[in-house]
């Protein structure tokens, strides 16, 4: 039986994984599957986006199409309408009903100009339509800026994630602090007994030590924390292996509790393993006291949050890298809360419009900073938005309060509540000021030959 479609396209993928290390995005600015059945029109879009170096996979039909996406999915699909099979619109919703497919943005290639067609792309989940004939750099410039968008949002889901990671994080510092109280509890008790059921079972570490900082007691736990055994920690004070930068700090709150300045202690703070290399824990002391008020010996409850203080600063780290991000490409960032009116702000959006940092716009302010000539389009798209589409996609220009005028694209979602009615609208801005001045330049340059030739293949399509 011949190989099937599938089986045919992975074999060829993993042939270019093997001459080419790292993959379909190895060495390019992204991976992108241009779809059509006109062997021109194929041949004419992979050489302009792989001459720009992007990674750009062909596929010369429906079903070719959708086996691509299933074995190696691309950062980007640039899809024509019209097909051989299947309709691009069919295509279109195939790849959008897959989980693992339905986040990749999709641009629809098309000679027609159906408002109808247009509107059942959007909604079938297609971020842009390029109409042809094309312009080289119109296109360029929509696959740039929807691959910067993809991946500003693949970076949003990630810092979801960490903070999803973080909630469960904090649950877990509660049945940690639960276990507090309750070990508390019982070495104010001096419950022998129960003292030692938890001390045998605990998932945290757990110690005693004398006043003088020599361990006295110690769980299993608390030796898997530090890498010692039991015996060699027997033979240690608590200092030797606490990291220098934390034993002023740890020595003045044991000599708080011993002063009865304060009844117990909590805190982050380093040991440093056998091994040498330190580890982060949470610690939790009290002091058990006799009849006569005087001290027996310090209880211990220690938490191993190596991992967690580790994942916090990887998620400023990440926070920072997108703030870079959005600043470096000038994003801003809005909210639009329907039901509250509420507009906020975030990234580089004020300075889109010229507006000071203590001044966020409300919508009204927003509208009167659209140009004049285009307040009345942007409205009649805004509630087409609404009501329709419920997908924010338009360029247009503001005027800033000094005066200067500016472009700028915005893409957005419209959310709706459980019974289909807008309640909030989110989304960007970017500025396109430059590329507006030169597609006005090329167009001068075309009306008046004497004072420019274009290139040959400008106008493509």
């Amino acid at each position: 039986m011949p190989p099937s479609l599938k089986q045919r396209l992975l074999h060829a993928i993993e042939g270019r994984k093997a001459d080419s290390p790292g993959g379909f995005m190895a060495g390019s600015k992204g991976a992108i599957l241009v779809v059509g059945d006109q062997p021109e029109s194929l041949k004419l879009l992979t050489g302009i986006l792989a001459g720009e170096g992007y990674r750009v996979r062909p596929a010369g039909g429906d079903e070719l199409a959708l086996a691509s996406v299933a074995v190696e999915p691309p950062e980007l699909i640039l899809l024509d309408t019209h097909l051989g099979g299947m309709d691009g619109l069919e295509v279109c919703r195939r790849i959008k009903a897959y989980e693992a497919s339905r986040h990749i943005p999709l641009l629809f290639v098309s000679a027609a100009t159906s408002v109808e067609e247009r509107v059942e792309g959007l909604a079938l989940g297609a971020v842009d339509f390029v109409s042809k004939p094309f312009r080289r750099e119109e296109l360029l410039a929509r696959i740039r800026n929807h691959l910067e968008l993809g991946r500003l949002r693949a970076q949003l889901e990630i810092q979801v994630a960490q903070r999803t990671a973080e909630l469960r994080a904090a649950t877990g510092r509660l049945h940690f602090e639960i276990a507090e109280r309750q070990c508390t509890e019982m070495a104010l008790r001096e419950s022998a007994e129960r003292f030692s059921a938890i001390f045998s079972q605990a998932a945290v570490g757990i110690t005693q030590c004398s006043a003088n900082g020599e361990w006295r007691v110690v769980n299993d736990r608390f030796c898997e924390i530090v890498g010692y055994t039991r015996a060699e920690l027997l033979e240690m004070t608590v200092l030797d292996i606490t990291h220098p930068d934390d034993r002023e700090r740890c020595v003045a709150a044991l000599n708080g509790i011993l002063a009865r300045e304060i009844p117990s202690y909590s805190a982050e703070k380093r040991y440093v393993r056998k091994d040498g290399a330190p580890i982060w824990v949470r610690l939790f002391v009290t002091a058990v006291w006799d009849a006569d008020r005087q001290m027996q010996y310090f209880i211990g409850v220690i938490e191993d949050i190596h991992e967690k203080v580790q994942t916090e600063r990887a998620l400023r780290d990440s926070e920072r890298h997108l703030a870079l991000a959005q600043n470096a490409a000038h994003l801003g960032l809005w909210d639009w809360d329907l039901r509250t009116n509420a507009h906020r702000v975030f990234g580089e959006y004020l300075w889109l419009y010229g507006l000071p940092a203590d001044q966020p716009p409300t919508f009204e302010d927003w509208l009167n900073l659209v140009h004049p000539d285009d307040r009345e389009r942007v409205q009649s798209t805004l509630r087409e938005s609404l009501e329709i589409t419920h997908a924010w996609d338009t360029e247009y220009r503001v005027v800033r309060p000094d005066g200067s005028v500016r472009w700028l694209l915005g893409k957005g979602a419209v959310f709706l509540d459980d019974s289909g009615r807008p309640i909030r609208i989110t989304g960007v801005n970017l500025d396109v000021t430059e590329r507006k001045l030169a597609e006005a330049t090329e167009r001068e340059s075309e009306a008046f030959p004497e004072y420019g030739r274009r290139g040959a293949g400008d106008d493509l399509g």
